[in-house]
């Protein structure tokens, strides 16, 4: 099992219902509690997610190729209709 610690950055994968919207977030752990995370957007310091252990490499990844290849998974499945 993984544990992150508060300033390590993880890659969030947001599933929409439409895969073509479904996209990458770089996140700032930003609490680390016995059950839980929360991740903050660096993008826009404004959003922050939870997550917990068992989401680690379903829609939380340690380094942005596995997010990527997991992007590429989701996305390529969906055939626009």
């Amino acid at each position: 099992m993984t544990k992150l610690n508060k300033n390590d950055t993880v890659y969030f994968i947001k599933i929409s219902f439409n895969p073509e919207l479904t996209d990458i977030y770089d996140l700032h752990i930003r609490t680390v509690a016995d059950d839980y995370y929360v991740g903050l957007d660096s993008t826009t310091a404004k959003h922050a997610y939870i997550f917990s252990d068992r989401d680690i490499d379903e829609a939380i990844f340690l380094n942005k190729a596995d997010a990527l290849e997991k992007l590429m998974e989701i996305k390529g499945g969906y055939d626009g209709n």
